[in-house]
């Protein structure tokens, strides 16, 4: 009782001290959000649509054009973008009175592919172009020709009260099909702009490190150990490859979240090669392992559609770097990923008459998960937040590779678990029955001695009783004893004692109950290269597996033949017993044919059975020494 206790406060505490920790870690994941204003005239969260309620704020922005002294304002259109531009390529500015004061004040500016450069009360600031005539007016930004992450630049102490001014590079030359002639108004789009503390800066890099640090240190921990779970396994046995596909998979989705990272190109640059195979091949390797554990023909199907989705990605990759990509195709990735997912879940359900436990957790797993996601989403709608996001198709399945992955992760450990306790149970159960049967055999033998013992002490007592009578009716009884006497041997004198002594004991056994004992050949050689321990364990399993067949219900005839002969460099013993159609299928029959196997590859003995529907035979060959 001590002890249980003990081990539930052990429990208690550590799930208390895991939860500290993990709060701690959601602290540095959510940035400070009070020291921070959305500037932006447009609807800046990037993860997410603009919802039905926003409403379009200028906020204190003006946006023009100005060469030399001449300024022109620029018209919005009420979504955030502005036109009337005088040409293609013609820097454009958008300027503010700062009135939000903050201690370390810094501004920032999305990247894109736009140059930029950022004035306070026409002092030069920031600029992405320093050999250009930075000076208001007189600006002409090229655009940077490659996307990067945004740019930050630290305002004085006194900005407050001062304009701060943003200079934009345009498109010099439309390059699109549908690009509006020199004569039409040309839309210009103001990069988002957000005002922060430094303090509240510094917060938000912490967060995004957090925020792609803990998820992905968490998926390599369970890789790590899922790969050394495997490596436990073939150091002690054979190795469960399905455990390579997951850990596999942990690691490539590990490197394709951080490829998603929010600071990612800031260390990589703009693009890095083999990108998109590094962010959709965790979901090719996540099919491929799912498959591997169904059945018959549902991992052929399954893994059929692995095959698809990879060559739809190889295709866009090819497409994409001949130039020859088109819009509608870009679709297909994530079409055929999401096809894919869904046909394996739905063949994970088909898996469930199997029994499995892999199959049955990931499948509740998986549909309780796209069950919660539709009840946020649904929940989400009520409480009037734009769906356009949750709802398309590529969105939908990262969520639903996300779900299987984090399903088949936690099914494959539990499995791992469950069959690492099943194993250990058996074993322990195996060294029970190796003990049980050794003791069988001691007690058998046992009692094999004090009968010999005992007939040999009750011969002489006879013969001196027949010597010391008179009476010639009491002589002839006596006489009568001592040949019935000598008539009585055991049922099996192959000339092996051991064999012997652990055959016979079974075979009185089984005439005890009714079963016809059958020898076809009694001989076996006087020592056999198997120790004794293990040939009483290997031959009383047979023995009791037959016992136990041969006397059920629905055996008509019951009997038990033996056949024991020496052929070529073998001793060779063969059990034959009818069976039944209720024949039990015990877990100690289970056991007792693991441990035949287990000593059969030990001393390299042949073992062989035969079962049809009347009878079943096996056959031990072992080898001379």
């Amino acid at each position: 009782m001590k002890k249980k206790l003990r081990i539930g406060i052990t429990a208690v505490g550590a799930a208390v001290l895991s939860g500290i920790f993990f709060w701690v870690l959601m602290m540095y994941m959510r940035p400070m959000d009070d020291a921070v204003y959305d500037l932006s005239m447009t609807w800046s969260q990037e993860s997410e649509g603009a919802p039905d309620d926003w409403v379009y704020d200028q906020k204190g922005w003006t946006v023009f054009t100005q060469e030399g002294d001449t300024i022109t304002e620029l018209e919005p259109d009420g979504y955030g973008s502005f036109f009337a531009l005088g040409e293609p390529g013609q820097t454009f500015y958008y300027s503010r009175v700062m009135t939000e004061k903050l201690d370390d004040a810094t501004i920032q500016a999305g990247g894109a592919d736009r140059n930029i450069a950022v004035f306070l009360d026409g002092m030069l600031l920031y600029t992405d172009c320093p050999e250009l005539d930075n000076r208001i007016g007189a600006l002409h930004l090229p655009m940077s020709g490659f996307s990067r992450e945004d740019v930050q630049v630290k305002l004085p102490s006194d900005y407050v009260g001062k304009t701060l001014t943003i200079a934009q590079s345009t498109e010099p030359i439309p390059d699109f099909p549908d690009a509006p002639s020199l004569d039409s108004p040309i839309k210009v789009y103001p990069l988002a702009v957000t005002l922060y503390s430094g303090y509240a800066y510094e917060s938000s890099l912490i967060a995004e490190s957090f925020q792609t640090a803990v998820p992905t240190a968490l998926i390599f921990a369970m890789g790590v150990v899922l790969l050394g779970a495997m490596v436990w396994q073939a150091v002690s046995r054979i190795p469960d490859i399905h455990l390579l596909f997951v850990s596999l998979t942990a690691f490539l989705w590990m490197a394709r979240e951080m490829l998603r990272a929010p600071f990612f190109y800031r260390y990589f640059g703009a693009s890095v090669p083999g990108e998109q195979l590094v962010q959709d091949v965790p979901l090719f390797v996540l099919l491929l392992f799912v498959s591997a554990k169904l059945s018959s023909w549902r991992r052929i199907a399954g893994w059929c559609v692995a095959a698809v989705h990879m060559a739809v990605l190889l295709a866009e990759i090819i497409l994409e770097e001949s130039g020859h990509l088109t819009l509608e195709f870009i679709t297909w990735s994530p079409a055929a990923g999401l096809f894919g997912l869904l046909t394996v879940l739905g063949l994970t359900f088909l898996e469930w008459k199997q029994k499995k436990l892999f199959g049955r957790l990931f499948s509740v797993l998986s549909g309780a998960g796209v069950v919660l996601y539709w009840i946020v989403v649904a929940a989400c709608a009520v409480a009037g937040h734009s769906l356009l996001s949750f709802v398309s198709m590529a969105y939908f399945r990262n969520i639903l590779q996300m779900i299987m992955m984090l399903a088949g992760l936690i099914a494959v450990a539990a499995e791992f678990v469950y069959g690492e306790v099943s194993r250990r149970l058996e074993t322990q159960l195996l060294l029970q029955r190796s003990e049980l049967t050794q003791r069988n055999y001691e007690s058998i033998q046992r009692q094999h001695e004090e009968i010999l013992m005992l007939r040999h002490d009750m011969a002489k007592h006879m013969h001196m009783l027949r010597r010391m009578t008179q009476e010639e009716t009491v002589a002839e009884y006596l006489d009568s004893l001592i040949g019935e006497q000598k008539k009585i041997h055991p049922v099996l004198q192959s000339g092996n004692e051991i064999v012997d002594i652990i055959l016979n004991g079974k075979l009185m056994e089984a005439s005890e109950v009714g079963i016809e004992i059958r020898i076809v050949n009694g001989s076996a050689p006087e020592k056999l290269m198997v120790p004794d321990k293990d040939l009483c364990a290997l031959l009383m399993n047979v023995m009791d597996n037959a016992v136990k067949a041969a006397g059920v219900s629905g055996v008509s005839e019951p009997y038990i033949e033996l056949d024991l002969h020496i052929s070529g460099n073998f001793f060779v013993f063969t059990c034959e017993n009818p069976t039944g159609h209720e024949e039990p299928k015990s877990k100690q029959q289970g056991l007792g044919l693991k441990i035949m196997q287990q000593i059969t590859a030990r001393y390299g003995i042949l073992m062989e059975s035969r079962h049809d529907t009347d009878h079943y035979m096996v056959t031990v060959a072992i080898p001379l020494m």
